[in-house]
């Protein structure tokens, strides 16, 4: 089994990579578990974390995917090796 046939077959969740928001932060796991059942929806994902000073983190995020429009990159005119030098001296003379 080679690379590309790992990727392949496992596509990514598009959820992923996506940021977490602390919402609130709770002494006990009870409290924080009461939190995320009422902040939990179909539009939201929440969950609970311990922190290493034995305190609980509830974090949401959205699950509705928000698509930026991806924006062209204009072509930069090909510039020769003598229009390069003169660009960098202009620089080098300010």
């Amino acid at each position: 089994m080679t690379t590309e046939e790992t990727t392949e077959s496992k596509p990514k969740n598009p959820m992923y990579g996506k940021t977490w928001t602390v919402s609130s932060r709770h002494m006990s796991f009870v409290d924080a578990e009461q939190a995320r059942e009422k902040l939990a929806t179909e539009v939201t994902l929440a969950k609970v974390r311990r922190m290493s000073n034995d305190t609980f983190v509830v974090k949401t995020r959205a699950t509705t995917l928000t698509t930026t429009p991806r924006k062209s990159k204009a072509k930069e005119k090909v510039r020769t090796k003598t229009e390069k030098k003169k660009r960098i001296g202009k620089q080098r003379q300010r």
